[in-house]
This record gives structure tokens, C-alpha cells and sequence, in this order.
């Protein structure tokens, strides 16, 4: 999935965010600063800026602040629900699209018609319907086109990543990844091509 799994407590805990950046050079802002543990179940947003401060020496941004609840939400699922720890993973859609497109990040903003374009025809090599799916959103939601069908595109990207390493294999950054307090790994995976 697309959101934060497994979570730093301190700044010996390392998740892969900063080698992710490494490897999408042009799109490194794509990727998030996860708040700690200790943030993500602040009270507000003043005591998660604390938390993270105390924790890992940086403040949080108000895009990482706003999607602290749906982080909270994965992690709780994750410590609630053990047979999904570690089973139920996280990705990043920029990422997928850069192993769909040889290993080069795709540049172009994907909230613009020519960056979804680009992101398709990366995905319909793997995934030659990809285009029909794309379709058949706009047919079936033609207000929400402009603000939702990059995430489409974006879920589109995770599954046909998702195929691809049930049937090659999964890869993970980092190779070896560390698992936080609750024996969630920190990682981001990737499948084979």
C-alpha cells in the first residue's frame, strides 16, 4: 500500500525513505518524512512536532502532519491484526512507476495529462490494459477526474507491481531492512522485472 508501515522511534531506527530518495533523483520530493511513532499518536499536531523533535532531532511537515491518521490507522490495524505484519506492505507509487520505466523516475508531474500519459504507457507494457482501466474511470466518475485519477493511476501502478512480484519476485529497499519496536519491517518493496 501507499502509506507508512513500520515506524521509527528513535534516530537509530532506519526506514528507507532517504536511499528511496537516492533513487528517485528528479522526484525525491515525492517522498515523504515519516513522523515517529511517538508523533503519530500525539494528541495534536504541536505535541507530534515535540514528539518528533525529541525523537528524531526534525520537525514534521503539514504533509506528512496530514496523513498522520491514516498512518495511525495502518499501524494500529498492523499491531491489532499480527497476521497481516509484515505481510501487508508498503510501496511508493513513484518508486513502481520508476521500475516500470526501466529504472528511470518518471518527471512529469502526475496531476498533468502528460505525466498520467507517461505513467500509462509505463504501466501498459506490463499491463497492456492499463489504459482501459484509465477509461473506464473517467466514464464511471467524470467529476472526479481532476483530482482523483492520479491516485487511480498511482493504485493501478501498486498492483500491477503487486502481479509482477508474485510472479518474479519480490525486492526490498533496503536489502536488509530493520524492524521497528512492533516487528514491523521497514521497507519499501519492489518487484523484479
Amino acid at each position: 500500500i501507499d502509506m507508512p508501515i513500520g515506524l521509527s522511534e528513535s534516530r537509530t531506527d532506519i526506514r528507507p525513505d532517504a536511499e528511496l530518495r537516492k533513487r528517485l533523483k528528479g522526484k525525491a520530493s515525492s517522498v515523504f518524512n515519516v513522523p515517529c511513532r511517538q508523533a503519530v499518536y500525539a494528541a495534536n499536531y504541536t505535541k507530534a512536532i515535540e514528539e518528533n523533535k525529541k525523537a528524531l532531532q526534525v520537525s514534521i511537515s503539514p504533509l506528512s502532519n496530514a496523513i498522520i491518521p491514516k498512518i495511525r490507522e495502518v499501524d494500529h490495524f498492523l499491531q491489532e491484526n499480527t497476521e497481516w505484519k509484515n505481510r501487508m506492505v508498503e510501496s511508493h507509487p513513484e518508486f513502481c512507476f520508476a521500475v516500470l520505466n526501466n529504472n528511470a523516475p518518471i518527471l512529469e508531474n502526475k496531476q498533468t495529462l502528460l505525466g498520467a500519459q507517461k505513467r500509462v504507457e509505463a504501466l501498459s507494457k506490463y499491463y497492456p490494459e492499463s489504459y482501459a482501466v484509465v477509461e473506464q474511470f473517467q466514464k464511471a466518475a467524470p467529476t472526479a477526474i481532476s483530482s482523483k485519477l492520479d491516485d487511480v493511476i498511482d493504485a493501478l501502478a501498486l498492483a500491477v507491481i503487486g502481479a509482477l512480484g508474485m510472479k518474479n519476485g519480490f525486492r526490498t529497499i533496503p536489502e536488509t531492512p530493520m524492524e521497528d519496536s512492533q516487528g514491523i519491517k521497514m521497507q519499501i518493496m519492489f518487484a523484479n522485472i
